[in-house]
């Protein structure tokens, strides 16, 4: 009999993947993915990992930074263990043998990215290091049970003498089947939101789920405000994003009146916190103008940012005149958590971006995100492996012939537009109201058997905890910018 851990990870990005590639060895591991492996948000991070390796660079450097971006709002004991072990992470991670980008004499080759006051960034591949980071850590796969095409409905939850406890999930598999898998512990880490928002930089797959699932089994949410804008998303019939290195390599913002608008609005100007210049660019954007990224001053531009450079010719767009607009990015809040990835339900982990460590404050940091699914995934493991069974359940399959159950869903479309207009870079409490009203009437407590409504269900209910979060904060910190009605 094995009486190894059961564990099931949910999302196959990079803090999901690390945490079953950390508890392969010890753990019966299944990862749960809603799409194919690669189908996640890091496979299209291009900025790099910020890491205070360079010389002359410092963790106290690092760390102010990232309290400056983040409003002063981190929390410090998750902002230092992101930051000190974050550095021991990614040496771990060239250890085991990952490729980072290297100058001619073999030393790591740092970007500078915005609100960094030094070049710390790594990269791999120029503009691809996500992508190479995560088919790095999956390519280390052994004893790891991987479910694509698994779209998770439900946490399971029972009631314990000491709390609920969640013992598995619910899912519907490639067939539409709908399956139920136990386990010992369940780890959510399924990324963000971005779907809920016209203009985004997320993949197609993420759309709100773990934070609904974790709202639905009882899990505490926090911080739901802070939704952050990244400034740059190419405009055109094939969106993409221009990676922050790009400024951070020379490049300036210009309107279409030929003015580099961010000189004077802050010290950094065109590599100010990404909420600020996102807000800068709106409102050129609200007074008509058109915003273009002037990146003829990049050196070595084709061989920094390969991707880039390819989506541009196959666009046949200018370097020194790319269109852009700001897009929803990144979420900081999420699923509360403690420095292991604890959830307030027994058994119940998260990790990555659908996580609440708060080490990000009100808006993080360029290049913190990647780093935060290496330290905490690591940390999430170590915890898991340092608890004692209770149970050893067996493996459950229950399969049944789903319905599409009749519950009233708004379409998409609606979402976005009503979202990305009330929950957008800019909030006013009046919009906020009637956005919340609008969403009132729908049931998000009923779980639909059909994938594509549940998805709707997810991101409702999720702008709902957003909406309330925005209108229950009523001055602007960080990524939450509100205008008060006069």
């Amino acid at each position: 009999m094995d009486n190894r851990a059961k564990v099931i990870v949910v999302g196959s990005g990079l803090a999901g993947s690390r945490t079953a590639q950390f508890l392969q060895e010890y753990c019966d591991v299944t990862l749960l993915t809603k799409g194919e492996l690669m189908d996640a948000n890091s496979a299209l991070a291009q900025g790099g990992i910020a890491a205070a390796l360079n010389t002359g660079d410092s963790v106290n450097s690092h760390f102010a930074d990232s309290m400056l971006a983040g409003g002063n709002e981190s929390d410090k004991n998750n902002l230092k263990i992101l930051i000190r072990e974050g550095r021991k992470d990614v040496k771990t991670l060239i250890q085991e043998g990952m490729e980072f980008d290297r100058n001619a004499d073999g030393s790591l080759n740092f970007g500078l990215e915005g609100a960094h006051s030094t070049p710390r960034i790594v990269h791999a591949g120029g503009d691809f290091t996500g992508k190479k980071v995560l088919e790095f850590v999956q390519s280390k796969f052994q004893n790891i049970r991987v479910i694509t095409n698994a779209f998770v409905s439900e946490l399971l939850v029972r009631n314990t003498k000491n709390g609920s406890e969640v013992y598995g999930v619910r899912f519907l598999d490639k067939q539409n089947r709908e399956m139920i898998q136990i386990a010992d512990f369940v780890v959510i880490a399924t990324g963000g939101l971005g779907k809920m928002y016209k203009f985004n930089t997320n993949s197609s797959t993420v759309c709100a789920d773990g934070f609904a699932l974790a709202k639905r089994a009882g899990a505490k949410l926090r911080d739901m405000e802070f939704v952050q804008f990244h400034p740059t998303l190419l405009k055109s019939t094939t969106p993409i994003l221009i990676s922050e290195a790009v400024r951070g390599a020379g490049a300036k913002l210009v309107n279409s009146d030929g003015d580099y608008f961010m000189k004077n609005k802050h010290k950094y100007e065109d590599l100010a916190p990404r909420d600020i210049v996102s807000r800068e660019i709106t409102r050129e954007i609200t007074l008509g103008k058109d915003v273009f990224l002037d990146a003829s001053a990049c050196a070595n531009f084709e061989k920094r940012f390969p991707f880039i450079a390819q989506k541009l010719k196959e666009n046949d767009i200018r370097r020194d005149r790319i269109p852009i607009i700001p897009a929803a990015h990144f979420f900081m809040g999420g699923v509360t958590v403690d420095s292991t990835g604890r959830s307030n339900l027994r058994n119940l982990y998260a990790v990555g971006e659908v996580a609440s460590t708060r080490a990000h404050g009100a808006n993080r940091l360029a290049s913190n995100s990647l780093l935060e699914c290496l330290v905490f995934s690591r940390r999430v493991a170590q915890d898991i492996l340092s608890r004692k069974l209770n149970h050893n359940p067996e493996q459950i399959e229950a399969i049944r012939a789903t319905e599409t159950s009749q519950i009233h869903v708004p379409s998409l479309m609606q979402i976005q537009e009503k979202a990305s207009c009330s929950i957008g870079i800019i909030k006013k409490q009046a919009k906020l109201r009637d956005f919340m009203n609008w969403l009132s009437k729908f049931d998000t407590q009923k779980i639909s058997t059909s994938k594509e409504i549940n998805e709707l269900e997810n991101l409702v209910l999720v702008a709902r905890e957003i909406c309330a979060a925005s209108l229950k904060r009523s001055t602007s910190l960080g990524a939450h910018y509100i205008e008060v009605d006069v």
